[in-house]
């Protein structure tokens, strides 16, 4: 919830501050995001495994705990600091801040303890995050890299798009239900079922194009290598199925879906035959 709301209201555009800042925050707090979502649901389920008694479970409990405090925390302290001047001084923002600290101080020496004691469990659950100018430079100027994140009510969609010199953060508006909606119709339409291949969905697949990639057409002129890491939902589906024009059929091999830049196709999806 934490991360979430903090890419929110970092990628605001009233937000003060330098866009380009901005959008490397962002970009960061996207990947905790995930992290923490992926974190926090095999530290749960960590427990059932491990003895109630053992100094794991005990760690990993504390451990637990201490995070779900400093999220709600969290959570509020970064509403307190969206509302009006007037109103946050009438609420105990200092208050909430020490708390914070504290908990900071106790989760790192309980991640310190674990990293000591319990390292492989310690690098499973804390993968590193990948900062925007460390992806830059894995890139080579042909190369983009694409990824999305979903606002913290799940009414718009963050899309990210890094190159090696540039770099583009645009919010679409795709709610989770709409993505919903349009992955099912896709998925249905590739999926064989009794050896029948359904009719492919033209107008699911371009519309899903255009709400996710229309905007980055002109940042992606090129580009010849796309690099999509997609999360939850859109984890389902192939990317080279979307298609950039009503009359293209991603089945024919005679035609390129998302993939007009000659070359791109290999690296997103293999053809279908």
């Amino acid at each position: 919830m934490g991360f979430k709301l903090h890419t929110d209201l970092t990628l605001n555009p009233e937000q003060k501050g330098r866009r380009v800042s901005l959008e490397k925050e962002a970009f960061v707090t996207m990947q905790l995001a995930r992290i923490s979502s992926a974190a926090t649901a095999l530290k749960r389920a960590s427990l059932r495994f491990v003895r109630g008694k053992s100094e794991i479970a005990n760690l990993i409990r504390q451990q637990q705990d201490s995070r779900d405090q400093f999220a709600v925390l969290d959570d509020k302290l970064i509403k307190m600091r969206s509302e009006p001047r007037e109103q946050i001084r009438s609420q105990p923002k200092s208050e909430i801040e020490k708390l914070l600290s504290a908990l900071k101080i106790k989760m790192g020496k309980l991640d310190k303890e674990i990293k000591i004691k319990f390292p492989r469990y310690s690098n499973l659950i804390n993968p590193d995050t990948l900062s925007l100018l460390k992806a830059q430079s894995f890139l080579d100027e042909d190369e983009a890299l694409i990824t999305f994140g979903t606002s913290n009510d799940g009414e718009k969609t963050h899309v990210f798009v890094v190159g090696s010199d540039f770099q583009n953060v645009v919010t679409v508006n795709l709610n989770t239900k709409n993505l919903e909606d349009l992955v099912g119709q896709i998925r249905a339409s590739i999926v064989v079922k009794s050896r029948k291949v359904p009719a492919f969905s033209l107008a699911a697949s371009r519309e899903l194009y255009n709400r996710l990639l229309g905007s980055a057409e002109e940042t992606l002129k090129g580009i010849h290598h796309l690099i999509v890491v997609p999360d939850g939902l859109l984890t389902s589906i192939p990317f080279g199925v979307l298609v950039t024009a009503p009359n293209q059929n991603p089945r024919a091999t005679s035609q390129k879906s998302t993939l007009q830049t000659k070359g791109l196709q290999k690296f997103v999806s293999p053809k279908l035959e």
